[in-house]
């Protein structure tokens, strides 16, 4: 989960109005209010406007590593990376590719009418959210995940550490700081960076120095080293890994979905959504009770990567 820019829809429409923009509602897209969980699956991108209890596929797409929906408040467009490119819906039933992207995308964020994406060969940028568009290298390297705060890029490069982007910069993070170089995740809740890796747990640092590191692991209460997701809300972590779903309060850690390969959670409220090997997992009380939402309510394919909700 990244920061969203909440306007973009709308400033989008009003960019190119004279072109004739018209941004469809997408499945889920009702006022403020509704809740639309977004699922990124291996057979396309899912939505659902009960809670996951049944779900409409959107067009046409295989191999989503990642979904970003964002709102205006009322319509909602919904950017896909997948192992073919980047691509967005603003109708709830096609899809516009991103042309002059390289390799895979793995992860893209969207902040006012800037999107990034993390891609095998780099972090790319563009000021435009035009599908046509042309996109800028932030020379570094190959990222499997982003998160944004302002000007900073954190990037997840999968095997050479922890990279932050200040605006003129790459300044790397690695071991022996770091517990391991295989960065899959990163998140920053505005004050402290949260670094999972795929092999040796969760490092946590201030992120006005990120340093030292304080790191959890499968020996200090989590459930798995191999951490894949990472949420923060109202305090406590949120780590998916794959062997569960573990939360830590500041004092303790909690399992959920224990033996569940969690590729990535969401939190808001006393709601949880946990995208699983298995499907979508939801929990509407804090974690007392799951219930596990697949194909058999609609859900494009049980091999669920990345979740997003609006």
């Amino acid at each position: 989960m990244k920061p969203r820019g909440l306007s973009t829809a709308v400033l989008l429409c009003l960019a190119v109005i004279l072109s004739g923009c018209s941004l469809g509602n997408l499945p889920g897209a009702g006022g403020p209010g509704s809740t639309t969980l977004y699922a990124a699956t291996a057979a396309g991108v899912s939505a659902s406007l009960t809670g996951g209890s049944s779900w409409k596929t959107i067009g046409s797409l295989a191999n989503v590593n990642n979904v970003e929906a964002v709102s205006s408040g009322t319509y909602i467009s919904v950017y896909a990376s997948t192992t073919s490119g980047l691509y967005v819906s603003t109708d709830g039933a096609t899809w516009s590719l991103y042309t002059g992207l390289t390799g895979p995308v793995y992860d893209a964020i969207v902040s006012g009418l800037t999107i990034y994406a993390a891609t095998g060969a780099g972090v790319y940028f563009s000021a435009s959210l035009d599908p046509g568009t042309t996109w800028t290298s932030v020379p570094g390297s190959a990222s499997v995940g982003i998160f944004l705060v302002g000007a900073t890029i954190y990037a997840a490069t999968g095997s050479s550490g922890l990279s932050v982007y200040s605006g003129t910069a790459w300044s790397s993070y690695t071991t022996p700081g770091l517990p391991s170089n295989n960065v899959a995740c990163v998140f920053d809740d505005g004050t402290n960076v949260y670094a999972g890796t795929s092999d040796a747990g969760l490092a946590v640092a201030a992120n006005t120095s990120l340093s030292p590191w304080t790191v959890y692991n499968a020996g200090s209460g989590l459930a798995g080293n191999n951490v894949q997701g990472i949420f923060v809300y109202n305090g406590s972590i949120y780590a998916a890994t794959s062997a569960g779903l573990s939360v830590y309060n500041g004092s303790a850690w909690t399992t959920y979905l224990s033996g569940v390969s969690v590729n990535s959670v969401y939190v808001f409220g006393s709601s949880i959504y946990a995208a699983t090997a298995s499907g979508v997992w939801v929990s509407l009380n804090s974690g007392t009770s799951w219930s596990d939402e697949t194909t058999a309510q609609g859900l494009a394919s049980n091999t669920v990567s990345g979740i997003s909700v609006q």
